[in-house]
This record gives C-alpha cells, sequence and structure tokens, in this order.
C-alpha cells in the first residue's frame, strides 16, 4: 500500500499541472510545501535527500496508515514545546483575552488550537522535519526509513533554521495573535462577521472543530484562519490575496469618523515586500507599516528577529524606526516614507538637528496607552521612561496630509479632519486652567484618548496645545522631579500656566486675547484673522527652520531646528552689552518679527514711528502732545526723538519682556517682566538671568494712556539719571 500511495503521489506531481492549466503554483506539489527529493519540483531550499529520502509529497504531512488524530491521516507529532504568546497595553487596555498557548492541554481553546499546532510541528524549529509518525520509502533502496528522513538545508537535527523564511520559532510575541479569541464586544473595531468568504474562525462543537466567520469569546484566530497549506495561489499560502492588505481588513475595520487618512489614501509608488511589482501605498495599506510574522527584524537580516519589544504592535520597527522605514524589512532603500530619503517627508533629518524631539534613541518606551493619568512620565518614580516618539503627536490611522501652510490659513487653530494631527491624544486643562503662580499638583486635566486605541468614540483632540499639553504642563510630571528644558538646562514651565484665558499678557494659543493693540506683519502667513480676535499654533513658533519660504510639501512642526527650544528662528534672549551700539539690538530676523512688524519695535523710520498718532498704535508710548513709540525709541532712536541719532544703548525685547514668551499672569500687560512680580515665585527660567535681581524693571505700572517715566523704576543705566 505504501508504495501505491508514493505511486499516486509521484503520478499527481506530473499530471496535476497539465489538468490545471495554468494553474500549477495552485498545487503543493510547485511550492514550497513540497519537501520531496530535490529531484522533484519543490520550490523551497529545503528538501529530502536523494539518500536516505523520500520522493513522496504529502508523506511530511500525511500518512494512509497508522497516523495520529489531529487532522486527518496526519504523519506527526505535536511539539511540546511552551510558546511565548502576543501581549500589548491595548490588549490590557481593551480588557481583552490573552492569547493561549496553543500547546497548553489547560487552555480553554486547546480542542481548537489543534488548528495551529499542525503548523507549529514545523514552524516552530522543535521537530524534525523529516520526523514522522510513519516513515516513507528510500526510493534509493526500496526499503522504508528506520530513522527521520534526512532533509538537506536543514540543521544538523533536522529542525527547520531560524534563518528560513517560514520559520516561526517559540516567541510568538512578534506575530499576529493566534489561539486567541476574535470577539467584537470587546474591541469595537474587529468585524462582528469577518468579509470575504475565504477567512474563518474555528470553535469547537459536538466534539469537532468547525469553521465560523462570526465572531465569538469562543470563536479563535488559528493559523488556517489566514492560511491554506494545500493552496499558494497568492503567496505565502494565503486563503486569499492580500492586495490593499485585504485579508486585515476583512477582520479589523480601521474605518475612522471623519478622517481622510494620508496612509490610507497616498498615491505614491512604494515596492513593499521586495518582490511584488511597484504599487501604491494606498494599495499596501496595513502591511506598509505591520507584518504578520516576526514583525521585529533587523533591517539588514529580515529573517532574524530581535529582543523584545521590538515586533510590538506588529510594527518592523520601533520608535521613529517604523516610520523612517529606511532600510525596509527587506533592506531596501525607500524614499516614500519619513526618512532622509525623501525629499518632502523627511523627518529623519530634522530629528538629527541640535534642538528637536528626538525619538530614535527611545525605542521600546512608546505604548499606544500611555500618558492617562497625571506625572505619567515620571513612571517608576525617575524620567527614564520619558520620550517623544512620533506616535505622541500622531496618529498613523488618522493623520491627513493638509500641508501646514494651508492649515496657517484657516480662521480658526480648530483641528480639521484633514490635519496630520488629527486623531491624536492628549488633555484639556482643567476648568479655569491653573492659576499663576499656583502649586504644581497635575490635576484637574481631562485625558484625550488617541482614536482608535481602545475607544472608537472620537474624543481626541481637537486643537494642536492639546497635544504638547500632555507633556508640557504637570499633568506630565505631577508634584515633582520636574524635567530641565534640554536646551535652557533650567526647569521646563506650566504652558497651561502660561496659556491661561485669564492671563492678560500671553499669546493666543488658547483663546483669542480680544486685545486689539500691536502691530503685525501684513501677511505673517500664519493663522491670523484681525488682531485680538487672532489665534495661533505651538507650532508657529515651535517648527524647522528652514520654515521661511519652504515648499510647503517640506514637514513642518516641531521635529528640529538649529535654533534652541525647536524655534524656527534665531531669539536673542541676552541682554545687550552697554554701550555698544546697533550690534547690539535686537537683530530683526529674530523669532518675535516673523509676526511682529519690526518697523514698530525696532526699526529706525521716522515717517511710521514717530509721526502723530502713530506711535499709540504699539500701546507704549509716550504722549507730550505728540504720541511717540517707546518701542523704537528704546530700540533704536537717538535720545531725542526728532534728532538724527542713535541710542547708543540699544534694548533687546528680554531687556523688559519674558524670556518665556507664553504667557504671564496680570497686572502685567505683554508679558513685561519686573523683580517685584510675585516675588520669589516666578521661575528663574523666565528671566534672562538665573538671578531675578539682575532683571532690568523693578517694578512696572502701565498708566492704559500713556507712559512717563514714572510707570518704570529701573536699575542704575536707565532712567536712574
Amino acid at each position: 500500500m505504501r508504495r501505491i500511495f508514493a505511486l499516486i503521489i509521484s503520478m499527481l506531481g506530473v499530471f496535476l499541472p497539465v489538468l490545471w492549466s495554468g494553474a500549477a503554483p495552485l498545487s503543493v506539489v510547485n511550492s514550497k510545501h513540497n519537501l520531496s527529493s530535490i529531484a522533484t519540483t519543490g520550490t523551497g531550499s529545503i528538501q529530502s535527500a536523494t539518500t536516505g529520502g523520500t520522493t513522496e509529497i504529502c508523506v511530511f504531512c500525511h500518512t494512509p496508515h497508522a497516523g495520529n488524530t489531529n487532522a486527518p491521516l496526519w504523519n506527526r507529532n505535536d511539539s511540546v514545546a511552551t510558546y511565548l504568546t502576543y501581549t500589548s497595553d491595548v490588549l490590557s487596555g481593551l480588557n481583552y483575552y490573552q492569547a493561549e498557548d496553543p500547546s497548553n492541554p489547560g487552555a480553554p481553546g486547546y480542542s481548537v488550537h489543534v488548528k495551529s499546532r499542525l503548523c507549529l510541528s514545523c514552524h516552530d524549529g522543535t521537530i524534525a522535519l523529516g520526523n514522522l509518525v510513519n516513515l516513507p520509502y528510500d526510493p534509493s533502496t526500496g526499503k522504508k526509513l528506520t530513522t527521520n528522513v534526512n532533509m538537506v538545508n536543514a540543521n544538523a537535527d533536522g529542525t527547520m533554521p531560524s534563518s528560513a523564511a517560514g520559520y516561526i520559532g517559540i516567541d510568538l510575541q512578534d506575530d499576529h495573535p493566534i489561539a486567541i479569541p476574535h470577539d467584537n464586544t470587546k474591541d469595537q473595531e474587529l468585524r462582528g462577521t469577518i468579509l470575504g468568504g475565504a477567512i474563518y474562525l474555528y470553535q469547537y462543537v459536538a466534539g469537532s472543530v468547525q469553521k465560523t466567520n462570526a465572531a465569538g469569546s469562543s470563536n479563535y484566530v488559528e493559523c488556517t484562519t489566514c492560511h491554506n497549506a494545500h493552496d499558494n495561489q497568492y503567496g505565502y499560502f494565503l486563503v486569499q490575496s492580500n492586495v490593499g492588505s485585504a485579508m486585515c481588513i476583512n477582520c479589523h475595520n480601521k474605518a475612522t469618523i471623519g478622517a481622510t487618512p494620508a496612509h490610507d489614501n497616498s498615491t505614491v509608488f512604494y515596492n513593499f515586500d521586495g518582490n511584488s511589482p511597484s504599487t501604491r501605498v494606498q494599495d499596501v495599506k496595513c502591511m506598509n507599516c505591520h507584518y504578520s510574522h516576526k514583525a521585529g527584524v533587523n533591517s539588514g537580516s529580515p529573517t532574524t528577529p530581535v529582543a523584545s519589544p521590538f515586533g510590538r504592535y506588529l510594527l518592523s520597527f520601533q520608535a521613529e524606526g517604523s516610520c523612517f522605514n529606511v532600510p525596509n524589512r527587506w533592506n531596501q532603500s525607500v524614499n516614500v516614507c519619513h526618512a532622509s530619503g525623501s525629499s518632502t517627508k523627511n523627518i529623519q533629518t530634522l530629528e538629527g538637528r541640535p534642538s528637536a524631539h528626538p525619538g530614535a534613541s527611545y525605542a521600546g518606551k512608546h505604548q499606544a496607552t500611555e500618558g492617562k493619568s497625571a506625572n505619567w512620565i515620571n513612571s517608576g518614580g525617575a524620567l527614564s521612561s520619558w520620550h517623544v516618539e512620533c506616535q505622541d503627536c500622531h496618529n498613523p490611522h488618522t493623520a491627513g496630509n493638509t500641508d501646514r501652510v494651508t492649515l496657517q490659513s484657516q480662521p480658526t487653530n480648530l483641528l480639521a479632519a484633514t490635519s496630520p494631527l488629527y486623531g491624536t491624544g492628549g488633555v484639556t486643562a482643567p476648568t479655569g486652567y491653573p492659576s499663576w503662580p499656583g502649586p504644581s499638583t497635575g490635576t484637574g486635566y481631562s485625558y484625550l484618548e488617541p482614536y482608535g486605541v481602545v475607544n472608537i468614540t472620537n474624543n481626541s483632540v481637537q486643537y494642536e496645545y492639546q497635544i504638547c499639553f500632555k507633556c508640557h504642563t504637570d499633568f506630565g510630571w505631577g508634584t515633582t522631579n520636574i524635567p530641565n528644558s534640554p536646551t535652557l538646562g533650567l526647569p521646563m514651565t506650566n504652558q497651561a500656566m502660561e496659556f491661561n484665558p485669564a492671563n492678560t499678557g500671553r499669546h493666543p494659543v488658547v483663546q483669542a486675547t480680544g486685545r486689539t493693540i500691536g502691530k503685525l506683519l501684513s501677511n505673517p502667513g500664519l493663522a491670523w484673522g484681525p488682531i485680538g480676535t487672532n489665534t495661533m499654533y505651538c507650532s508657529d513658533c515651535h517648527t524647522q527652520d528652514s520654515i521661511v519660504g519652504a515648499a510647503a510639501t517640506v514637514p513642518m512642526g516641531p521635529h528640529g531646528s538649529v535654533n534652541k527650544s525647536v524655534l524656527r528662528s534665531p531669539f536673542t534672549d541676552v541682554y545687550g552689552t552697554r554701550g555698544a551700539g546697533d550690534a547690539q539690538r535686537q537683530p530683526t530676523n529674530d523669532l518675535c518679527f516673523n509676526c511682529h512688524d519690526p518697523i514698530w519695535y525696532v526699526l529706525d523710520n521716522n515717517t511710521q514711528a514717530v509721526t502723530s498718532g502713530a506711535g499709540q498704535q504699539t500701546g507704549f508710548y509716550y504722549n507730550n502732545g505728540t504720541r511717540y513709540n517707546l518701542h523704537t525709541l528704546h530700540a533704536y532712536r537717538a535720545q531725542t526723538p526728532v534728532a538724527v541719532g542713535r541710542n547708543p544703548w540699544p534694548y533687546r525685547c528680554v531687556n523688559c519682556h519674558t524670556r518665556i514668551t507664553h504667557g504671564l499672569p496680570g497686572p502685567t500687560k505683554a508679558m513685561v517682566l519686573y523683580q517685584n512680580l510675585y516675588p520669589g515665585t516666578v521661575p528663574a527660567v523666565y528671566f534672562v538671568s538665573a538671578n531675578t535681581a539682575t532683571a532690568k524693571l523693578i517694578s512696572y505700572t502701565p498708566s492704559g494712556t500713556g507712559y512717563t517715566q514714572a510707570n518704570c523704576s529701573n536699575v542704575s543705566g536707565c532712567h536712574s539719571n
């Protein structure tokens, strides 16, 4: 009977390609699952040897006699390995089932997991490929083998090498979870009914394993949900074509509320697996970033798994690596992602600038469900877990691709569904905001979860500053262990307190100021409305330094800059040297003058700066019948305003205004900083010098109708004479 069986298999190897005209790849015969002698038509490198081997094909899985009962005529034994199963903070956040060890007899779905144990008996690398229950005959001797089938290109013990493309191993942490229920009542992004008609879940009913396409707590994802070992027409023994990640979408519903995701709609071409014809990012979809098996890989050695937590969320690379994607998992150069090879989406180079939100050094620290409670960056009692990664500011499943030039032209800073920040997580500040100089408590904030992590209710951020507040307020650091600013070397400031709408002096990030005093550039390229009603983004100031004149496609935002504090332009925040003349005045290319018109603040312009009535425009003027603009008088003009000549002691913005220009409380206006402002409570970082006694102003009382020297009490060298 054995020889008859072998003869039938051999004949099938000859006739099937003829009977299935044009469909030879459908057959096991013409696939890697044909492990018979290398003289046959198997396409894999691991084959039976000509001596001590076999020409039989099906025998590596099936036998006509004496098979075990795991499957019909099954010819292999189960692995007795203990498997490490897939886990994630997202599953925990969903209170979802943990993936079961398919070899554990005590697992609730052990009877169902036989569908996976069949595959793992070869692919986990613990059992020799030629170790069969019923051994075949050796065609070179005509006698039945008495030891394992001799395999070529296997390990010395006959097991599948870890370098083989089909190697899974016993560590399943970076593989799509198997032996796990598909239950949309636990995860609302799972479909209640599997689409496509080729993908099935498995359940144990009436003593047998049966197929189902319905979600449920006892309906399991197994290897055979996605793979058919007998049919390779779609490649990788998939049960259907995965073009456009169709298999993923048949189970996972990633449709977003009101979003137009850039990654889901990109027409840029990308060869996503090293073999397939060049195709578009939108055609690849999920597989651009996620990979079903051995997701964590060394970029130069795609079959070599790396240590956990690489492979988390089935991403090929952790941290910024998934966004850069160069080289990709097939060691190809890619220019459509966010690495230095891209001319329009290059974030990698920006992160390498002196001042940046770097992510590459924080590999493995980000978790999708982090940041839900105050003091999250001090997790474990130290700042060592704090990090900044792309996913902290962007939701890759919902992010739009509207460029910042277009966004900045919008009338408000409310995030549209086309924004790159859409669907991201953050926090809202407490009602009324932290009061100045209120104690650091980290309480009262409301967490905004990224869309689609645990909940699919779209309560994610509406404004960019809510993303920043997640780290740049006392919500992030709680009551102790405030992190230092990397560029200033002093403790970071609570921006929710600074941008509090109750402050009389602040930039209009959270809310418009309502103040109509001031002179802005007529077209600063920002989201300005009429002065007093305008709002702005944090990234209007904190963004890459090449923003000026840059094309709309150049990435903007606080990724990296040559200027400290990730500023778009340099900011001269030190006092000038007394008597040094023009060299010490505030440069007109400084940060402030991206928006504030330098003609009204620092330039020597008789026509606009000193004519009657014009000096009142900035709100800082001297009225003796003719209104003189005191900004230009301090910054550039002569001591006698109408005379030709220059002030020998030109002042810079920080001579009077705070070094941290987010906001200060009343009674001051325009963020004027003086020594007696809440004595002892204003952190040193707001002053140019750590010693607040060196502030140029001792006290300050704005008149509201014009200023005299009596409004300011000054240190020696100003009005002391």
